[in-house]
């Protein structure tokens, strides 16, 4: 790739490198009244007017709490909620207390609660907000300081950014657990005795991401380039470009960083980056040295090629879809000519043909320019894209877009520096107890 080194020292300092808990800031509660039951037709009275929603709007796939001092029994298999008759899937459940997740389908209408016996109507009008926008984290870089930023919304789509986490230190990239909702980053550390560095991957609580949640889950690695978590596989992967190594490596671990092991090392592999994972599949998605995107099964099995170099000038980043089976790739132009795009191609690779999802437009409000990292909101469909700013300025921004690009392109956030690796809290849970579903 003959510009290759050009966008790389344009881009100095990125290297290759809402499904919320609760609706925070919201204390509106509905109160719920149930309908009077025919016990002639076997139907118990309720005992559970005194439950409560702890907000009165959501978006599908939030996470909603409904609490009752009166109880709900104690086998959530009893318990069934429904918004506007769509059926919610319970994430948490005690007797006292129910976390469930806003379907997918659900409109503007009523709540209904039934547990064994008994049906339950909340009264009122329950507000379904659509196309809202997903909480989303980035790494930026400005002024020799390092830091994970979250970007929000308000349900009126009024969005703002706050700083999470600050170090001198070069954090390379990152990855949110959808199950869990930890985040996890690659930061680099430099000895100034030895003048060597090493990388450390760290976790915490993305909502409260302080000392005392954050935890060293892997040290001492060579130059990780990425990473991806899964929960429901207790995976974490990482690439590294190795100190002794003649190519790239991708290594796994359990979340917890035990039992590290080498998955692939393979002349085929240079520089992984871009990490993306297919919990459902195993498979692992990634491209290699800026010019391919490859696909490796996550057993060690297998290998492949997916989009080779001729497709592209230089990858910035990819973004999975499983259940549409498309797969998001950015190609940077040549530095400062405005020729950037994002391809939309197939996802199992049977068509080597890409089609323009969103293409460059010269002059101010160009949706895509130094596009170095991609995620997919699968609640709502958009594919989001980050676009670094360069050295020096704070001209980079997000964007969004609808999957099948109906609508055009979305400014989201705006005046954002070097930077690197978006993450979109957009995901289905995917998980591995009772109480989540593999969809």
């Amino acid at each position: 790739m003959n510009n290759k080194n050009e966008r790389k020292s344009l881009v100095l300092g990125t290297r290759s490198v809402l499904s919320t808990k609760m609706l925070c800031g919201i204390a509106l509660t509905l109160t719920v009244f149930f309908a009077a039951c025919n016990t002639e037709e076997g139907i118990a009275p309720s005992t559970l007017g005194d439950a409560t929603l702890n907000v009165s709007e959501a978006a599908p796939g939030d996470l909603v709490t409904i609490s009752s001092a009166n109880g709900f029994g104690d086998d959530p298999a009893q318990v069934s909620v429904y918004f506007s008759g769509e059926k919610a899937q319970i994430i948490e459940f005690s007797t006292s207390q129910m976390v469930v997740e806003v379907p997918e389908n659900a409109t503007t209408g009523e709540v209904t609660l039934e547990t064994a016996g008994t049906s339950s109507i909340i009264t009122g009008i329950f507000e379904i907000i659509i196309n809202r926008i997903r909480p989303t984290y980035w790494v930026e870089s400005s002024s020799g300081t390092r830091k994970i930023v979250k970007g929000v919304a308000d349900l009126k789509g009024n969005t703002s950014k706050s700083v999470i986490y600050t170090t001198e230190n070069f954090i390379t990239t990152l990855a949110l657990e959808p199950v869990s909702e930890q985040i996890y980053w690659a930061e680099e550390v430099f000895d100034f005795t030895t003048f060597e560095s090493t990388t450390n991957i760290l976790s915490g609580d993305a909502d409260n991401l302080d000392s005392a949640s954050i935890t060293t889950v892997v040290s001492n690695r060579d130059n990780v380039t990425s990473i991806a978590v899964s929960l429901l596989r207790n995976k974490l992967f990482w690439g590294e470009v190795n100190n002794t190594a003649t190519n790239g490596l991708i290594f796994q671990a359990d979340l917890n960083g035990n039992n590290i092991s080498i998955l692939y090392d393979t002349p085929a592999i240079e520089n992984p980056t871009s990490f993306k994972f297919d919990v459902i599949n195993n498979k692992l998605y990634f491209v290699d040295d800026a010019s391919e995107v490859q696909l490796a099964l996550a057993d060690g099995s297998g290998l492949s090629v997916l989009y080779d170099d001729s497709n592209f000038r230089e990858v910035g980043g990819i973004a999975i879809d499983r259940e549409s089976g498309k797969l998001f790739v950015s190609d940077l132009g040549l530095p400062g000519d405005e020729s950037d795009v994002i391809f939309s191609g197939q996802l199992d690779g049977s068509s080597m043909s890409l089609d323009t999802l969103v293409a460059a437009v010269p002059g101010p409000g160009n949706p895509v320019f130094n596009t170095v990292a991609l995620d997919v909101d699968r609640i709502g469909d958009f594919v989001y894209w980050l676009n670094s700013g360069a050295p020096g300025s704070s001209d980079g921004n997000v964007y969004r877009i609808k999957t099948d690009g109906a609508g055009g392109p979305q400014l989201i956030f705006t005046d954002i520096s070097v930077s690197s690796s978006i993450d979109v809290r957009g995901r289905k849970k995917d998980g591995n107890t009772p109480t989540f579903s593999l969809q």
